[in-house]
């Protein structure tokens, strides 16, 4: 869910959500302008820009949108042709092997924390990333779903 993302970012942000810190942002603005908005707007305007070019990349190689939930699995399944890996049981379990691992710190376990992330999202925040990110996410599923294109 976008606004799961949206909280880990604003607590544990990535480079690309760190103003200036990559270059130009993602979400196409400029440096002055990134830096004055508050951090929840300019996340979601990010990850808003991330997943319209999800979108678009997918409609222009007609590819299929993977949802959070088909991972770890959807690697060595029906990713494994688009991604070059060898669909064999060993690749399958050398895989999936790693997966227990926090992808930001793999020296802990994974730990579910949706309903944390749920909970800890601010009105704001949920108000921007329904703003930015949902309509990208919502003709992502769509199209993961097989369902005629969502309007543009």
């Amino acid at each position: 869910d976008p606004l799961e993302i949206a909280v880990s970012q604003l607590a544990q942000p990535g480079a690309h959500m760190v103003p200036g810190m990559l270059g130009p942002s993602a979400a196409l603005l400029a440096p002055a302008e990134a830096l004055a908005m508050p951090r929840q707007e300019f996340v979601a305007r990010t990850l808003g820009r991330i997943f319209e070019a999800g979108l678009e990349g997918c409609r222009r190689q007609a590819l299929r949108p993977v949802h959070y939930d088909e991972l770890p699995a959807a690697a060595g399944t029906s990713l494994a042709a688009t991604l070059g890996v060898a669909a064999d049981e060993a690749t399958r379990q050398a895989m999936l092997a790693v997966t227990p691992a926090d992808a930001k710190n793999p020296l802990l376990p994974f730990t579910p924390d949706r309903e944390t992330k749920r909970a800890a999202a601010a009105p704001e925040l949920v108000a921007a990333v329904d703003r930015h990110v949902r309509p990208a996410y919502a003709a992502l599923e769509l199209l993961r779903a097989g369902l005629p294109r969502a309007a543009r």
